[in-house]
């Protein structure tokens, strides 16, 4: 799933959907490492800022993560490796930092730092597979998950109590889409360790992969109990609200997020999306807007904030949007639906019919773009394939709002004669 409906990145983005293909064998060998910069150091005299046990600042990461506030964890985990340059844990939070803010190679560089410290650390394997898969290099993403997963199951072997081992295993399966397996390791670590609030977290991801609104709402709502300032939790548990179409409730708890963390730009753009379907569109664009101010490069936003546009028929500013979603995700099908349907709105039919065309090829299951497709057809006279579209809509997804929206268009034009 993209970021807007949108999930923060758990556990070092756990939310990104990944799409790896299935592997029968694997090397035995690791890939080559990406080479990247050395991390900039904080200078010795500085370090003094930095007071208390290793376990302590530890600690203080762990919360800063929790809440969202990343550049802090990178400083933080900086300042600490001054004092502690052989802890191969502050290189791997400092990773899923640089992760969480889209710097994919800094965060590969100290993950790979992780593995030379520690070369049966196996989060920093999970890790570094997600990374890898983050810049599209799948072949090294399937070799580190996996080689996190052998890991874990030898650690396993001689302690079956290990509550971490069996976390870690977890979550690494949900990179995979084992949801099964990841359910099973996570509900392990849980019955072990109770007080895991990211454990609760990744175990209400799955959840929420399966459909399951009301665990996934259970479990987040477990988190907030272990740590109330946990923004992830607040975030995932408003987008099971908004898929149950409780908008109120992910919007309060959107609204949560941004009391704990003021610059979550996801959180906006979540928030704009449950005010956009609550109808609610002025404060959706201001919620895009705020998004956009704190990363301009945010292509959801755009997108999300160019529907709102259109919802108050100001299409021209609409088109702009997508434009600028486009700029920021060229291969992203549902920017050219969007900007198709703004292009029709405006009566520049065969720009919309060129749009359409490129969602659909770009996502031959996006059924919105089918929608699209039928209303370009149907203004131009051409009621058969109009509906022809429709139904394929209808079929990709036949529960949602491309269906419902088909059945209508097919109703009217019936009505109609057609």
């Amino acid at each position: 799933m993209r970021k807007t409906k949108v999930w923060s990145q758990i556990v070092m983005g756990l939310v990104l959907c990944l799409c790896l293909e299935a592997c029968t064998t694997r090397s035995e060998q690791p890939p080559a490492p990406v080479q990247v910069a050395e991390q900039p150091m904080v200078p010795a005299q500085e370090a003094s800022k930095v007071q208390g046990t290793l376990e302590e600042l530890l600690k203080q990461v762990e919360g800063l993560q929790q809440r969202a506030e990343h550049q802090k964890v990178i400083d933080l985990c900086t300042e600490i490796i001054t004092i502690h340059p052989d802890s191969a844990v502050v290189y791997v939070e400092r990773g899923r930092a640089y992760g969480a803010c889209g710097d994919y190679d800094q965060a590969i560089d100290n993950f790979d730092k992780a593995i030379q410290i520690e070369p049966r650390y196996a989060l920093a394997y999970a890790s570094r597979g997600l990374e890898a898969q983050s810049k599209g290099h799948h072949d090294q993403a399937l070799w580190y998950y996996s080689h996190a997963i052998d890991l874990c199951t030898t650690a396993l072997e001689t302690n079956l109590e290990d509550a971490e081992a069996y976390f870690v295993r977890g979550f690494t399966y949900v990179w995979k889409q084992d949801y099964q397996r990841a359910l099973e390791d996570l509900t392990k670590s849980l019955r072990i360790d109770p007080q895991n609030a990211d454990a609760y977290v990744v175990r209400a991801t799955v959840y929420y992969a399966q459909g399951d609104y009301d665990r996934t709402i259970d479990d987040c709502t477990k988190a907030l109990r272990i740590n109330p300032e946990y923004v992830d939790a607040y975030l995932d548990r408003g987008c099971a609200y908004d898929d149950r179409r409780q908008y109120d409730r992910a919007i309060d708890d959107y609204s949560e997020a941004l009391v704990i963390n003021p610059r979550d730009a996801i959180a906006y753009c979540n928030r704009g999306v449950a005010h956009g379907k609550a109808g609610q569109w002025a404060r959706a664009i201001e919620d895009y807007a705020n998004a956009l101010e704190i990363d301009p490069e945010y292509a959801e936003a755009y997108a999300y904030r160019g529907n709102a546009y259109c919802g108050i028929h100001e299409y021209s500013r609409a088109r702009e949007d997508f434009d600028s979603a486009l700029q920021a995700d060229p291969g992203w099908a549902l920017a050219y639906a969007g900007r198709s349907n703004a292009y029709f709105l405006l009566g520049d039919y065969d720009q919309a019919t060129r749009d359409c065309d490129k969602a659909i090829e770009l996502d031959p299951t996006y059924a919105l773009a089918y929608v699209s497709r039928g209303n370009v057809y149907a203004v131009k006279g051409n009621y058969s394939e109009a509906i022809r579209k429709y139904n394929q809509a209808i079929a990709l997804d036949s529960d949602g709002p491309a269906g419902e929206s088909a059945r209508q268009n097919i109703r009217d034009l019936k009505e109609m004669g057609h």
